[in-house]
């Protein structure tokens, strides 16, 4: 919990080094099958994938996120931040819900524009390939965080 959550923080600390840049992060264990042109003119604060699982409904997903270097984004990973630090080990509630919940909170105040980013985008390669056949991913997660997931 402590390695995923600290992105929150980490990408304030991007956003702060090229404060001149939009900023995309991409999770480690993913892989770039081609050139992410979705992103080159984006106009949105925030890019992200919200998916339907039949175990969870307009999941928010964390692997892809586009981010415009604003203020508005800026306060958003700080409200992620204080949630995950609130969180703590919490196993039952992910990072990337924390994100949902920051994003619900203040898209309303800080008029954040907020895009749900196509599946190709955050192509899951396994519960994804089965709900997208005919999708190719431009970007692909195989989720290294299930390898660790039950050890302590």
């Amino acid at each position: 919990q402590a390695n995923t959550r600290f992105k929150a923080n980490f990408l304030q600390q991007m956003l702060l080094k090229d404060k001149d840049k939009n900023l995309v992060y991409v999770d480690v264990d993913a892989v770039v099958h081609s050139i992410p042109i979705l992103f080159k003119d984006y106009k949105y604060d925030i890019g992200i994938r919200y998916q339907d699982f039949r175990w969870k409904t307009n999941e928010c997903l964390s692997g892809t996120i586009f981010l415009s270097n604003n203020e508005k984004v800026m306060r958003l990973c700080k409200e992620w931040e204080k949630i995950n630090i609130r969180e703590k080990n919490n196993n039952s509630n992910l990072e990337q819900w924390n994100l949902g919940a920051a994003i619900d909170l203040l898209k309303p105040s800080l008029q954040l524009s907020v895009i749900n980013i196509p599946p190709e985008y955050t192509f899951i390669f396994d519960s994804m390939k089965k709900l997208y056949p005919k999708v190719k991913p431009v970007i692909e997660h195989f989720q290294a965080s299930r390898q660790n997931r039950h050890r302590r």
